[in-house]
């Protein structure tokens, strides 16, 4: 089985490595990406767990999850996690995930754009859409630049850090 591989100018996008674990924990317990996550959600083990499942779902036929591990071409470096689940009726599911230091320099949107168009031309994903949190601005603005918009705002009051957090869905068809 050969692994799944998108390049762009300044990335890699490849199939989750079980290699790739200790990146995956590593950027997962740093205090700046746990920010919108839920104390639960944090733990190591989780992530730990996720890196198997994604390496797991590879193999799965029909194929319709890509966890793909962002790599920095210059450095080599893993920076963050790019996916896409395939569903019923030509429409996907895509989050992302990136390593703080790495933010603000538009590696993320090229990424997306990437696995985006790839699932259009080649899978004939027609419509995608994205869960967040409101308060997540640059994840917002993200999803907003790759052309998603609010379908469902409050979609779902969660309570984490002390604190009330609005889920919203974003969609682009």
């Amino acid at each position: 089985m050969s692994e799944f591989c998108l390049t762009t100018e300044r990335l890699i996008l490849r199939d989750m490595r079980l290699s790739d674990e200790d990146d995956f924990v590593s950027l997962s317990q740093r205090s700046d990406y746990q920010t919108y996550y839920d104390e639960q959600d944090c733990r190591a083990e989780n992530y730990r767990y996720l890196t198997q499942l994604f390496v797991q779902q590879i193999g799965e036929k029909p194929r319709m999850s890509y966890q793909l591990a962002t790599i920095d071409k210059h450095s080599k470096r893993f920076i963050g996690i790019a996916c896409i689940r395939m569903e019923a009726h030509a429409r996907a599911a895509i989050g992302f995930g990136l390593n703080p230091d790495w933010q603000g320099k538009g590696l993320m949107y090229e990424s997306m754009q990437a696995l985006m168009s790839h699932a259009e031309t080649q899978w004939g994903v027609q419509q995608f859409y994205a869960y967040t949190l409101k308060q997540n601005s640059a994840a917002m603005k993200l999803c907003q630049r790759l052309g998603l918009n609010v379908c469902t705002d409050y979609l779902n009051v969660r309570y984490f850090k002390g604190q009330e957090w609005h889920e919203v869905m974003l969609e682009r068809a």
